[in-house]
């Protein structure tokens, strides 16, 4: 059994939804500490269909990215990848909302309908995002 399938039989619940959030929380919890760009994942997290938020290396030396499992409807999951240009740090406050500098680079939809598979899809564009194989 993986990870994954025993985080899910520690969930009391049914709910695809819940059952994706619980493990993203705990996901959260171990990957907080490798962010460089805290504040940023922060405004990311802030929407209640933000489920994770991942930094990752950007796609090219200029920039840094972060990818998102957000939920579009109640039992569905995109992947998003939100990027900013490194020169756009240094000049901005992270309050000023209005003229924020992330941008959404790319969005996949997950055609996954069990949380484990949806989660599988997930790590596996972490994982290209990060060079890894």
């Amino acid at each position: 059994m993986g990870i994954i399938e025993s985080l899910i039989e520690e969930i009391g619940s049914n709910k695809v939804s819940l059952q994706v959030k619980e493990i993203c929380d705990k996901i959260l919890v171990e990957e907080e500490f490798k962010f460089e760009y805290k504040d940023f994942v922060k405004y990311l997290m802030e929407g209640p269909n933000t489920f994770l938020v991942i930094e990752v290396p950007g796609r090219t030396e200029r920039e840094i990215c972060f990818i998102c499992l957000e939920r579009e409807f109640s039992e569905e999951f995109i992947t998003t990848v939100w990027s900013l240009l490194k020169k756009d740090i240094k000049n901005i406050e992270i309050k000023d909302y209005d003229i924020f500098p992330l941008k959404r680079a790319k969005s996949w939809e997950i055609k996954e309908d069990s949380a484990n598979e949806i989660l599988k899809e997930f790590a596996k564009t972490v994982k290209i995002m990060r060079g890894e194989k």
